[in-house]
Formats: C-alpha cells, structure tokens, sequence
C-alpha cells in the first residue's frame, strides 16, 4: 500500500491527531484527487483538524472546492476561518473576492478581518478597492496595515487623496506601509518619509523604515542605508542589512567601502561581511580576504564564514551555469 492510501485511511482515524497528520500531508502531497477526501473534514469535530483540512485545501488549489470553503466561513473557530480565507485566496477563483468583501461586514474578529484584507489585495479585483478603503481608518492596527498593502498591490489609483491623511500614524508598521505605498503610486513624498524615519529617535520607527527601503532600492536608497549603519539597537542595524541584501548587488561596492571603516561598530562590520557573501558576488572576496586578518576577533570569525559562503554561492553559480550550458548544447544537438 502506498503512502497516499495509508494517509487516506488514516483520516478516519479515532484519534484527531492522527487525522490531523494525515489532512496535512496528504495537502503536502500536491495531488488534487485527494480533495473529495479532505472535503469532509471542514467539518470535523476537532478544530485543529478543520484548520489542517483548510490548509491542505489551499495548498491543493482546487477550484471545485470553493464553495464547500466559502460555507465553511461559518466556523464557529476563528482559527478554522482564517484559514479558510487564505485557502480561497491561495485557489484564486474569480467568485472569491467579491464574496469575501461581503463576508468581511459580518465577521467580528479583527484577526479574521485583517487577513480577509491581505486575500483581497492578492486577489487583485479592483472591484473590492472601495471596501478596503473603509478599512484604512479601522482601530486595529493589522487591518488598516493590511489595507495600506493591499491598496498598493492593486495599484489604486487615487493613492495620495487617501494616505496622505494618514502620514502622521504614530505606528512605525503603519507609517512605513504608508510610505512605501505612496512611492509606488509615484508620489515623491513617500521616499522623503522613510528617510526621516531612519533618523527618528524611536528604533521602531528606524527599524520599519529600513524593512521598506529595501523593497523600494535604488542608489538613494542604499545611500540612505549606509548611512545609517552602525544604529545602537542590534535590531534596526539588522533590518539595514536585511534592506541592503534585498537590494542586491547595487549594493555591494558601497557595502564594501563602508566594511573598511575603522569607526564603524564591531557588530555592524561582522554583519556586513556575513552579507557581503552572501551577495555571492567574486568582487566582494578581496576586503572579505582583508578582514580574516583584522585585528578584531568578532572581524575575522565573520569573514571567514563570510568567505565560505561566497565560495558555495560561486560554486554553485557556476554549476547551474554549466548545466544550463549542457542542456542548451544537447538541445541544440537534438534538433
């Protein structure tokens, strides 16, 4: 007997954890002929068991299952029904979006509601943008943060009239989704923002901002960073390195020129080597070779990882493009 039918056999386990185990493998599984037996667990006795069924659902992505979902939105649990949601979003059905816009009026937990948000944005409707809208001003933090993101994804087109009000939220989460929304719309006063905000004396604050400036990069961007590199809170000097990562190889040669720098704290040139090779770019093994033989032991230890990382990225590169080239050839040859 195969795997798949033990798992189906499990499912009518006596034991819930067994039957939890086995919905969630079977979604792990990616076959869709196992939805009609999942289906019957939305209604399970055990909470736990709906929320693994409505998890393998969604990783299933079968369009015959919406509308046994969208019933399920009834759960009594709030756990099953935000599952729920994510699973109608994963499916992606075109029926979908405007259901759960209507559904949202009547759900009560502010959890469920933020995350019926994000589904919306992903969506991709634009017929749902009035309703997230009327969420921008919620009292929960994660709903109007979830509506900010969500706007921007759908690329709303009266983006300023509507966030510009909102510039001043004392939430650094909130300001930052503001900001980073803003720019995408094209308003130049979404980047001035988050600028400040790296200079705000509240490390919440910095921290959020460094988070969004890596998803907007460019040369200003990485200036902006790099400036603020060697902040006295571990963390926002983490998500500058973070920022400096996503940006990617744009911001290696400042990144290696601000490594040298004697004033720069131990702990933020140790984080510059670890993402300088994993950048996994040939130029930066020269200063990562420079500091194995710094003179500061936390220094030396982080390039020498740093090193070895780079080592593995290029060797790696260099196998895939070899197996690229070999694929190519013997194409090539085939026909």
């Amino acid at each position: 007997m195969d795997r798949a039918q033990d798992l189906l056999i499990s499912l009518k386990d006596q034991d819930w954890e067994e039957r939890y185990l086995s919905a969630k493998k079977l979604g792990e599984l990616g076959d869709t002929r196992h939805t009609k037996y999942l289906i019957p667990l939305l209604n399970d006795k055990n909470r736990n068991v709906r929320v693994a069924a409505a998890v393998a659902l969604g990783k299933l992505k079968d369009e015959t299952v919406v509308e046994k979902l969208i019933t399920a939105l009834a759960d009594p649990n709030i756990w099953v029904r935000l599952q729920i949601v994510e699973a109608l979003g994963k499916i992606g059905d075109s029926r979908v979006a405007l259901i759960l816009s209507q559904f949202i009026a009547s759900e009560e937990n502010e959890r469920v509601k933020a995350t019926i948000i994000k589904v919306l944005g992903q969506l991709g409707d634009p017929r749902t943008i009035p309703v997230i809208v009327a969420y921008l001003k919620d009292e929960d933090l994660r709903i109007r943060a979830n509506a900010v993101e969500a706007l921007e994804i759908l690329g709303y087109e009266n983006m300023t009239d509507v966030l510009e009000p909102l510039v001043d939220d004392a939430n650094h989460r909130m300001k930052a989704n503001i900001a980073k929304a803003l720019h995408s719309s094209g308003d130049p006063k979404g980047l001035s923002i988050l600028k400040q905000m790296l200079e705000d004396k509240n490390s919440l604050m910095r921290a959020a901002a460094a988070w969004a400036l890596g998803e907007i990069g460019g040369e200003s961007v990485v200036r902006a960073l790099i400036h603020s590199l060697g902040d006295e809170v571990w963390f926002v000097d983490k998500n500058i390195i973070r920022a400096l990562l996503k940006v990617g190889k744009g911001s290696l040669r400042p990144m290696m020129a601000h490594l040298r720098k004697d004033d720069l704290p131990e702990r933020s040139r140790a984080s510059l080597c670890f993402a300088i090779g994993e950048l996994g770019d040939r130029r930066g093994m020269k200063v990562l070779i420079e500091m194995s033989q710094n003179d500061s032991g936390i220094i030396r230890s982080a390039a020498e990882e740093a090193l070895d990382t780079l080592r593995t990225r290029l060797e790696k590169n260099r196998v895939r493009r070899k197996r690229e080239t070999d694929t190519g050839e013997n194409g090539a040859a085939g026909e």
